[in-house]
């Protein structure tokens, strides 16, 4: 027979979750090569996006899963797309806006490699 856990046991795992996520976002933004970061970043973004809507289906259930599925998939995609890190002093390049995606780093001046699946 299947345990199903009450509210506040899952909001507590919540909340471990993404503790935990900042714990490793941090040794992640401090320690890794930006070649590493580049590589990671999609990953973190699809990973963060997911944990988040595990925990609204727990919650909530499915009928509030679809509709918060559909910003959280559209907030990854455009992470995915539009954020760089500079490969020479590894600052996060994001645009103030949506677009355009930004071509150099503001940092440094680098040119920022614009990979195939970026392209615009």
């Amino acid at each position: 027979m299947p345990v199903h856990p009450d509210h506040r046991t899952i909001q507590m795992a919540f909340v471990g979750a993404w503790v935990t996520l900042l714990v490793f976002g941090s040794f992640y933004s401090r320690l890794f090569s930006p070649a590493a970061k580049e590589r990671l970043r999609p990953c973190m973004s699809v990973l963060v996006g997911a944990v988040f809507l595990v925990f609204v289906y727990l919650l909530y259930g499915p009928a509030t899963f679809a509709l918060a599925a559909i910003p959280v998939t559209a907030i990854a995609y455009l992470n995915c797309r539009a954020v760089k890190h500079c490969p020479k002093c590894a600052a996060l390049n994001q645009p103030p806006f949506v677009f355009p995606i930004p071509r150099s780093c503001p940092r440094c001046g680098n040119d920022l490699v614009i990979s195939p699946l970026r392209r615009s």
